[in-house]
């Protein structure tokens, strides 16, 4: 089952025919156009022949050649474009389909790849109109109307969603994807039992689909580390043509089902795995890093540019480390009226770097500023205040000082032996957490970020609320007057109630944020002392707990 993960324990995105190549309708029938007169046609032959031989990358530029030739040709556009996908080459893929856009095939297979593609590379909105192009084509095609569910999940219209995979499911509920994909969103919503269910039918359907076992293990608690699931998971990890990013998938879960039963050891063990196995699918160099957080010392400049006032949202920003409590403030935010929670929104990110670089100046302060706002008014429903709640954006608080003064910047602190720890337990397939997979570089990674918020801190005391985790579980009434007041709202119960607040959450959070409350969240740290003793002294020098 192919997957497009969506990490931080966000939706995945389940499609078996979504992206892959070799799925496509058609990928294997090489049709030879009828007028074989011109040049362009005669080409689009020559490359259909390279193209059956094997001979790949000559095929690839002769349709090149085709599509330069006569760029209304959709066969020679489709074959180059599924040669590029089978390559990884995406974007390229993306361009060569676009381009052919003015012609408005009515091939199916066009716009079930271009609204695939447009998704992939972070164009919901085009994607949903290339998908109901699809659809109006081949409107019970299964693999298109459970790439509308996904494309609607990413648009956060999640009834939509789950009512779209439905309507899949309805047209043949052996189809494993959008069981799948509704037990996903079903997750965000907080529909636990529901979800549940239908993983639970993903796994009976094709017991190869780990992803959907990963699943169980994540929602369902376990009080005895002899339930089937577990032992299910176990020798599943056991077969070695697991390929790599199940096995680490589901040893993250594997670990999570254990540690539930609280068998530490074995818990320690299978998320040891997952970790291990995962570092070394990265590429990520520590002084590298370093490198960066220096230069991003030097974003903030005290000669910045007058920005002007602006009738769109207040951004409020709710950053740290991951897994540092950033949902659970998120939450208690979004729970008031004026308040709209944006989840963890990349938009900042994109606006900044490019090629892995810092792409910044103080003159573009206004245009990055305004593109910044009308990001952010097109998801705040009317409110006041719109929350982003992506964690790493406080590699940027130089540049949110300069860009948006009005803005209330939230840092969310926790002992940084149970943050560490919850990074070391959870899996982050698609975003850039590559420091959290092996402890030492773990550690140097939260020592970069202490030293970072220390210097912005320092450069504008007073304009970030630095809010512990443990000081809102033990004395929350305080904490949260101390919240509200910072942010300019008025107390409201829902606050307070927060656990109540019905809302889409697309993060490994989902469920403790609706438990309310507990203090079992500290400590933890403390379960596995035994195995990561050297890790929790180096991180308790680092920050003095």
């Amino acid at each position: 089952m192919g997957t497009i993960p969506r990490d931080h324990g966000r939706v995945r995105i389940h499609s078996t025919q979504t992206l892959q190549a070799q799925h496509w309708p058609f990928i294997n029938q090489f049709r030879i156009m009828p007028d074989h007169k011109s040049l362009s046609a005669r080409n689009y032959v020559k490359a259909v022949a390279l193209l059956n031989r094997g001979e790949t990358n000559q095929a690839a530029a002769l349709f090149y050649q085709v599509v330069s030739q006569d760029p209304s040709n959709t066969s020679a556009v489709m074959q180059l474009a599924r040669l590029l996908l089978a390559h990884q080459h995406f974007l390229k893929a993306l361009s060569v389909l676009e381009k052919h856009q003015p012609f408005a095939p009515k091939e199916h297979a066009y716009w079930h790849m271009l609204g695939a593609l447009q998704l992939k590379q972070g164009k919901p909105t085009a994607a949903l109109e290339s998908a109901e192009r699809a659809l109006e084509i081949a409107s019970t095609t299964i693999a298109t109307i459970n790439l509308k569910g996904n494309i609607l999940l990413e648009l956060g219209n999640f009834e939509d969603a789950i009512a779209t995979f439905k309507a899949a499911i309805a047209l043949n509920s052996d189809e494993v994807d959008p069981h799948n994909n509704i037990a996903w969103a079903y997750r965000a919503l907080g529909e636990k039992e529901r979800a549940i269910h239908h993983f639970a039918e993903a796994y009976r359907l094709e017991p190869s689909a780990t992803e959907a076992l990963s699943g169980i293990l994540l929602l369902k608690t376990f009080q005895d580390a002899s339930a089937p699931e577990i032992e299910e998971a176990t020798l599943k990890l056991k077969e070695q043509q697991l390929p790599i990013a199940k096995r680490v998938e589901l040893s993250f879960a594997t670990g999570k089902a254990f540690e539930d039963s609280q068998d530490y050891s074995q818990a320690f063990h299978y998320f040891k795995q997952g970790n291990q196995i995962w570092r070394q699918t990265l590429k990520y160099d520590p002084q590298q890093e370093q490198a960066y957080f220096d230069t991003l010392k030097t974003s903030y400049s005290e000669h910045k540019e007058n920005v002007s006032p602006s009738d769109a949202p207040t951004p409020i920003f709710v950053l740290g480390m991951p897994r540092s409590s950033t949902s659970l403030v998120e939450q208690i935010l979004a729970s008031h009226s004026e308040v709209t929670g944006a989840g963890e929104l990349d938009l900042l990110n994109s606006l900044l770097t490019g090629a892995g670089r810092l792409n910044w100046r103080p003159e573009q302060a206004t245009k990055i500023r305004q593109a910044y706002l009308s990001g952010i008014e097109k998801k705040a429903g009317g409110k006041r205040y719109v929350v982003d709640k992506m964690p790493q954006n406080f590699r940027y608080i130089g540049i949110i000082l300069q860009c948006w003064p009005e803005a209330k910047i939230i840092h969310c602190q926790r002992d940084p032996r149970d943050n560490c720890l919850s990074l070391f337990k959870h899996h982050f397939p698609m975003t850039s957490h590559p420091y959290a997979y092996q402890e030492d570089e773990l550690v140097h990674y939260y020592g970069l970020f202490q030293d970072l918020m220390k210097h912005w801190n320092d450069i504008a005391p007073g304009k970030l609320l630095n809010l512990s985790y443990e000081a809102l579980v033990d004395d929350f009434d305080t904490q949260l007057e101390t919240l509200l007041d910072f942010t300019g709202l008025s107390f409201e119960p829902a606050c307070r109630d927060f656990q109540n607040t019905k809302r889409a959450i697309r993060t490994a959070s989902s469920d403790q944020v609706r438990r309310g409350l507990y203090t079992s969240g500290k400590g933890q740290w403390q379960n596995y002392e035994q195995q990561l003793g050297e890790m929790f002294e180096e991180l308790a020098r680092l920050s003095g707990v």
